[in-house]
C-alpha cells in the first residue's frame, strides 16, 4: 500500500473490524512512520554531547530505544560528575562514544533483524520462518537466554586484562542486591584485606572478608575465580575496568584521576 491508501478512513476501519469496535472508538490521529536505523558520526563536540536519539536511532522491535538512551546518561554521569568534582579532565568524555557506540550498533542490528522477521507479509515466507523456528525449537539450536551484547572493547577499561570492559555480577543474597548495597563509586574488590596506601581520590576498598559481603562472597568469590583474579576494579556504571593485583589496580585509579584520561588505556 501507498502512505496515501493506509491513511484513509475506510482503509484505518477494515483493520479495526476483527476488533468490532465500530461507533466506540474516535480516531484522534493516523500517521505513516518510517523506523530508523541511524548512528551520529560524532557523539562529542566540546562541551556539547549527543545522547538518546540525537546520537542513535533505533527500530521498535526490540524496544531498546529508550533503553539505549539510559544507558548513554549511566556512561555520562559519573564521568561529568569526575569532571565537576575535579577529580577528572574533560578528556574523559573522549571515552564516551567509543564505549556506548559499539553497543548501539549491536541493538540496532538486532532490532532490524527482528523487524525483518515480524514483518513478513507473504505467507509463504512466513511459512518457511515459522517452519525454520519450529524445527529450530525440536532440534535445540535457537538461541537461549538474553542476546550476548558485546562488552566494552576500548575506552576507560585496562584492555588485556581479564574480564576488562564485561559486566560486572549483580548476586543477590538476603533478599539484597550488591549495587544497592554498595552504591555507585568506583569499587576495588580483593579476596583479602590490603593496605593500598593513602586513598583521597575517592575509591572505596572493600575485601570479600569484610562481614557486609558474608552472603555475597561466594557468588564473588566465583567470579574471581572464573578469572584467575586476585582483586577486580569496578567502574560506576559497573563496567570492570580491570583484574589483577589490588595494589596495582589502586594506583592505575591514582593514574586516572590525576592526569590526563586519555593515557589510561595505554
Amino acid at each position: 500500500e501507498t502512505a496515501e491508501d493506509v491513511l484513509d478512513d475506510d482503509f484505518v476501519a477494515k483493520l479495526l473490524e476483527p476488533w468490532d469496535v465500530g461507533g466506540a472508538i474516535t480516531l484522534e490521529r493516523k500517521a505513516v512512520y518510517r523506523f530508523n536505523a541511524r548512528v551520529a558520526k560524532k557523539w562529542r563536540e566540546g562541551r556539547v554531547l549527543l545522547a538518546g536519539d540525537a546520537a542513535h536511532q533505533t527500530p521498535p522491535f526490540a524496544g531498546q530505544g529508550m533503553a539505549a538512551g539510559l544507558r548513554d546518561a549511566d556512561n555520562l554521569s559519573w564521568k561529568l560528575a569526575s569532571i565537576i568534582h575535579g577529580h577528572a579532565t574533560d578528556d574523559i568524555l573522549d571515552s564516551y562514544q567509543l564505549e556506548r557506540e559499539p553497543h548501539v550498533r549491536a541493538t540496532i542490528e538486532m532490532a532490524i533483524m527482528m523487524g525483518k522477521t515480524v514483518c513478513i507479509t507473504s505467507k509463504w515466507k512466513a511459512f518457511l520462518r515459522d517452519m525454520t523456528i519450529r524445527i529450530g525449537r525440536v532440534l535445540g539450536k535457537l538461541p537461549d537466554g538474553s542476546p550476548d551484547y558485546p562488552p566494552l572493547s576500548a575506552g576507560l577499561i585496562n584492555t588485556g586484562s581479564a574480564g576488562a570492559g564485561s559486566y560486572f555480577p549483580q548476586p543477590v543474597a538476603d533478599g539484597k542486591k550488591l549495587d544497592d548495597m554498595l552504591g555507585k563509586s568506583w569499587w576495588l574488590f580483593s579476596r583479602e584485606a590490603v593496605d593500598i596506601g593513602s586513598n583521597d581520590t575517592g575509591l572505596k576498598l572493600i575485601s570479600l572478608t569484610d562481614p557486609v559481603l558474608t552472603a555475597h562472597a561466594p557468588a564473588l568469590t566465583q567470579w574471581l575465580d572464573e578469572n584467575s583474579a586476585d582483586a577486580v576494579l569496578v567502574r560506576p556504571d559497573h563496567y570492570v575496568f580491570g583484574t589483577g593485583d589490588p595494589g596495582e589496580l589502586a594506583q592505575i585509579f591514582r593514574n586516572i584521576i590525576r592526569t590526563q584520561s586519555s593515557a589510561i588505556a595505554s
